[in-house]
């Protein structure tokens, strides 16, 4: 009797993170752009390389203070196979950014850049891949 009791333990316990959800963070920087980008734009961009629709549940944008940037633009809400979207802001104090996006996926099948634009948004002054990380919750 006292050999089921472990067992029936260890199954409740998997089970239990059986259910457990994962995301994948995609993110980027801190990018500095220096004078240049004073009036700029600074742009996140993912790509869905994969088979299934990505749920965007957050898209931030950071300054290099931990402040949260509020977004100008945000077409990343739901992401279909090989489309692109993107999320971004205007630049308005000489700061480093950096881009954080929570999904769905859980296939890793999402890439990125963190680009910064010029003061007449016509050319990128700098620019990094989007990293990724699995999150539990």
């Amino acid at each position: 009797m006292s050999g089921r009791i472990p067992s029936i333990t260890f199954a409740i316990l998997l089970g239990m993170c059986a259910g457990a959800d994962a995301s994948e963070v995609l993110a980027g920087g801190p990018l500095y752009g220096a004078d240049a980008s004073q009036g700029g734009g600074i742009t996140c961009r993912v790509f869905n390389s994969g088979n299934s629709r990505i749920r965007f549940i957050q898209n931030r944008i950071f300054d290099n203070t931990g402040a949260e940037v509020p977004l100008f633009t945000d077409t990343c809400t739901v992401l279909a196979p090989t489309k692109t979207c993107a999320y971004g802001t205007v630049i308005a104090g000489n700061l480093a950014y950096s881009c954080r996006s929570i999904t769905n996926d859980t296939t890793n099948s999402l890439t990125g850049t963190i680009e910064i634009l010029n003061h007449d948004h016509n050319a990128v002054v700098q620019q990094q891949p989007l990293r990724s990380n699995e999150l539990q919750r």
